[in-house]
Parts: C-alpha cells; structure tokens; sequence
C-alpha cells in the first residue's frame, strides 16, 4: 500500500507482473477467509433530516462548482423521500427501512428536508420543489409552532404525549430544527412572497432573543 508496484517489485526482485499476481492471490485468500466471519450489523435506514441536509449540501454545490451530478444525486433523493416517505395523507415520516416507513416526522425532518428542497429548487429552478417546500413549511407551522410562547417544539402536537415538549435551539453537530426553521422560512417568504413566513420567523426570533444574546456561540447557524 505505501509503494508502487514498480518499487515493490525491484525491492523484491520480481517483475511488476508477478507482483500483481501475487497480490490478486493474496486478496482472494483474505477475502475467503473473511467471508467466514460473521458480517457486523449494516445501518441501513434512511433518515429524513440527515437527507435533507444532505439535498441542500449536493444541491448548493452543483452550483457552486457547476457539477450537474450532485443536482442529480440531490434530486434522486429528494424525489425518493416525496415518493416514499410523505405518506398519502401527506404526512413526512422520519425513517424508511426495507420498504417501511415508521415514526412521525420530528421539527427537524422538516425543518432540514425544507430547506434542502429550497436549495435544489435554486440548483434546478423546478418548480415543484418550491411547492413542496412551502407545502411542508405551511405543515411544519401547523405541526409544531407553540402557539403559547413562540418557536418551534420538538415533536409534532399529535405525537407521542411525553412529560415535557422540548424545543432545541442550540447549533451542535448539526444544527438545531428551530435555526434552520427559521432560516428556512426567510427565504420562502422572499421567494413566495408570503409574509405570514416571515412574521413566524420574527417571532421565533424573538423568543430566543435573550438566549442568543447571553451566548451568541452556541447558535451559530
């Protein structure tokens, strides 16, 4: 691994053929025996979030790098999740495995497939993304929003019942579902025109205002 084939070969006095016969061999050994070996667990799930994040990483670098590949790949995904895991009532999921959707959408499989929708429809210009991102930004409000105190709780107002509805807000490995909430509904407002998105981003704003302001680098996005 660390030299050439030409300088394994002279280090070992073969030619550069042998060499690669002998390594072809070697490998159909090892493979052999490993096949012998119980497989570790594969984690196969697909997770709606981490796809979105990863539609508007794809789709915002077709752009930037003009590589229409990564729209491809980003437009697969996002077709794959609209296909598979929106239900027909419409409802977004949170996993599909193995041909099953389970778990109600979380704030941020929302939140984060939105805004990879935004963004690819900026990479493809087609329309149905934008439609499908506002759609789901319409349900996201309905879902979500604490009609209370503002912002956006954890959990969607018919799941689960648990003892306390959280709200994360704090940008950690990935950034929170309210941050990218409100992100994405800023720029909805400006593509749609529809002020309504950008009052609700206000006022979660507002509602963390005094957090932001005691530790502005803890919510960076």
């Amino acid at each position: 691994i660390a030299q050439s084939l030409e300088e394994t070969a002279q280090k070992f006095k073969k030619s550069t053929e042998e060499i690669k016969k002998i390594l072809e061999e070697s490998k159909k050994i090892l493979l052999e025996a490993r096949s012998k070996r119980l497989r570790p667990h594969l984690d196969d799930k697909v997770l709606t979030d981490w796809n979105g994040l990863m539609i508007s990483s794809l789709a915002f670098g077709s752009r930037v790098l003009n590589e229409s590949r990564y729209a491809e790949a980003a437009k697969k995904s996002a077709d794959f999740l609209l296909s598979k895991v929106k239900t027909k009532e419409k409802r977004l999921m949170h996993r599909f495995r193995e041909g099953e959707v389970s778990i109600k959408g979380f704030l941020e499989d929302y939140a984060f497939f939105i805004h990879g929708l935004i963004d690819l429809y900026g990479a493809t210009f087609d329309p149905r993304y934008l439609e499908e991102a506002k759609f789901l930004a319409e349900e996201m409000t309905r879902l979500f929003w604490d009609e209370k105190n503002g912002g956006f709780f954890f959990t969607a107002h018919d799941a689960e019942t648990l003892i306390a509805r959280s709200k994360e807000i704090h940008d950690g490995a990935i950034p929170s579902g309210n941050s990218v909430a409100i992100l994405s509904l800023l720029r909805l407002s400006h593509l749609t025109m529809n002020r309504e998105f950008e009052a609700k981003a206000q006022a979660a704003m507002d509602t963390f205002s005094s957090q932001l302001a005691q530790y502005p680098s803890g919510f960076s996005q």
